[in-house]
């Protein structure tokens, strides 16, 4: 644990920049298995509209520091951290006594996460899906399925304030030692 001499809490605001991705969308079962071509991949509309309309764009509150306290032995700072939510395969209130498993994809390097993260992308696709959709059909199990942003990637980028409330750069030396594997794995 550090020493809270050394801890400094300081003012942030979540962000509510809207990024856009050039990587185009491509359907993840395709690349797996060697049939994707960038010049016909498909567009978000042709996928069906009911794979999105149970997943959801939600925030938590998220330590900026997870390893530190201040003098009075709260915690630091905090930013707004996205994460996407599915009930596709749990919601089937026949199923209420069986087995639930919950499922967590960890956003990375890459495209920044959007609501296709839970029905086919780059991120969480393949396995994770795969087995959700098997655990689901095959043994009527209700599997929760989850996908967190990585600090510093899409609109969980932390924004800070110098000592006269003007915004500064995430992304100075000072401020990217907030973004490291630690810091990521405790956001977990």
């Amino acid at each position: 644990v550090t020493s809270s001499s050394t801890c400094t809490s300081r003012p942030l605001e979540s962000s509510s920049r809207q990024r856009t991705d050039a990587i185009r969308p491509f359907r993840a079962k395709d690349v797996l298995n060697n049939n994707w071509d960038s010049t016909n991949s498909p567009s978000l509309d042709s996928l069906s509209r009911y794979e999105f309309e149970n997943v959801s764009e939600l925030y938590l509150e998220q330590r900026l520091d997870h390893f530190c306290k201040t003098d009075n032995g709260e915690a630091n700072a905090t930013f707004q951290q996205r994460y996407f939510y599915s009930n596709r395969f749990a919601g089937n209130i026949s199923r209420a006594n069986a087995p639930v498993h919950v499922f967590l994809c960890v956003g990375g390097e890459g495209p920044s996460l959007d609501k296709s993260v839970l029905v086919d992308s780059v991120h969480c696709s393949g396995d994770m899906l795969e087995l959700a959709k098997r655990l689901y059909e095959g043994q009527q199990a209700r599997v929760h399925l989850f996908a967190l942003e990585h600090r510093y990637y899409g609109k969980s980028y932390p924004e800070f304030k110098d000592k006269n409330g003007n915004a500064t750069s995430p992304v100075t030396n000072e401020n990217l030692v907030y973004l490291s594997s630690r810091q990521a794995l405790a956001d977990i």
